[in-house]
């Protein structure tokens, strides 16, 4: 529901679907197929793709098909390309004159079909794209949104506010404020999953768009990372005052406080919504998260069901034993949102009894300098012990002997500072 779309018109079954599974098996984006015009019109109104692929063998004059087609999406203006039997010049010239954007002529060699719709796409996107962060601008987005409202799937909408920025902006000058932007879009592109979108609504607000399992999880992460790296971007005399100073006339000032995220939630799991309701609803949320101090996030929380809690139980159960506290509570939200169910605590004597009620599948166990023999012992002890010798243990140690860590029982030596997307794909390994 999030990918670029694309619209495929032929009056032959057959070769549109042939279309369709070469384009999506070679570019991330979802293919729409019709074979009568009525509903070829009816799906560019509703969905607005990006990219429209139109054969020239219905009976209405393909150059007339391109003129309709720019009359009516002047507001989006989606790349079209012809493809016909003829390869007269004519034809094409006819074609290009009303509006197509590229004409191929049949029959066509599926890679060639590939790379020319990918680089028409890669286009679009950088033309919609900020050319600062990279990240689609507002006329995209409120495509995706109304795709997403308009689809059978569930999903869940984030407003996020980054409260503020203006006066940072005032005070710090462009250049700060863009590497604060930048750093930003760098935390969210670390937890967002490739069918999940993120993009302008307007000015330095965004939306994201993902599933409803991960929405209220994502927003308390981002929040907290945020938090983190904000305090960067100061000076110290900003730092140990607490907030910043913005001039006014006559030598007046005002009090501001940093920069932070506000975030609203909502999502299709209990209501169905439309565009403009699911818009409104959002910023509503938003406003709420307004009303509080810092980075906040409010969620329209649905109502949780027993098949929720049955579905949960299902879950791989992933147990952090982490001494840092930030490390600890990035690691528990980031695999939440990946669809684990994660637990943190700190290595201590009652740790083997929390694993024995807990029963989890994996453990990432931290080894330092100060928990290093306990840490070795507690891998010896699951790995002897029949009832906890099947749980998977992930070490990430600082610099230690690989082999030494190993050889007491761990299945994973993965030293820090280690990558988030490393150790999903370790997860993934050795729960599967």
């Amino acid at each position: 529901m999030l990918k670029q779309a694309i619209l495929i018109a032929d009056s032959r079954k057959d070769i549109s679907k042939k279309y369709k599974r070469i384009i999506q098996s070679n570019a991330n984006v979802q293919a729409l197929t019709t074979n009568t015009l009525s509903d070829f019109f009816e799906f560019i109104e509703k969905f607005e793709p990006e990219l429209i692929i139109i054969s020239d063998n219905f009976e209405l004059n393909v150059s007339d098909i391109c003129l309709k087609i720019r009359k009516n999406s002047r507001t989006f203006r989606p790349i079209i390309v012809v493809l016909s039997k003829s390869s007269y010049k004519q034809d094409k010239l006819d074609a290009l004159s009303s509006g197509a954007d590229d004409f191929l002529s049949e029959p066509i060699d599926s890679e060639e079909l590939s790379f020319r719709i990918s680089a028409h796409l890669r286009r679009r996107v950088e033309e919609l794209s900020d050319y600062i962060t990279g990240v689609p601008l507002a006329t995209f987005s409120n495509k995706v949104i109304k795709r997403a409202v308009n689809s059978y799937d569930n999903w869940a909408l984030l407003y996020i506010d980054i409260e503020n920025f203006i006066y940072y902006n005032e005070i710090y000058g462009q250049i700060a404020s863009e590497k604060l932007l930048k750093t930003f879009v760098a935390i969210i592109k670390t937890v967002l999953d490739p069918d999940d979108y993120f993009g302008y609504i307007k000015d330095n607000d965004f939306v994201l768009i993902t599933s409803p399992i991960k929405a209220e999880k994502l927003g308390e992460f981002l929040t907290f990372a945020f938090d983190k790296v904000a305090p960067r971007f100061y000076s110290e005399d900003d730092i140990k005052r607490g907030y910043l100073i913005v001039s006014g006339i006559n030598k007046a000032g005002r009090r501001i406080s940093f920069v932070n995220l506000k975030i609203g939630i909502i999502s299709s799991v209990n209501k169905k919504y439309s565009y403009l309701e699911a818009i409104n609803a959002v910023k509503d949320m938003c406003k709420l998260a307004k009303q509080k101090q810092g980075s906040y996030s409010v969620s329209e929380k649905p109502k949780i069901s027993t098949e929720d809690i049955s579905y949960r139980d299902n879950l791989t159960k992933v147990l952090v034993i982490e001494h840092d506290a930030s490390l600890a509570y990035l690691l528990t939200t980031t695999l939440e949102m990946q669809g684990y169910v994660a637990i943190a605590e700190t290595l201590s004597v009652e740790t083997i009894e929390t694993i024995k009620l807990q029963r989890p599948n994996i453990i990432i166990l931290d080894v330092s300098d100060q928990n290093f023999d306990n840490a070795i012992a507690l891998c010896r002890i699951i790995k002897n012990d029949n009832e906890l010798r099947h749980i998977k243990i992930i070490t990430t140690p600082t610099v230690y002997n690989k082999e030494e860590i190993l050889n007491c029982g761990a299945d994973v030596y993965l030293p820090k500072p280690f990558d988030l997307l490393a150790l999903y794909k370790w997860i993934n390994q050795l729960t599967y």
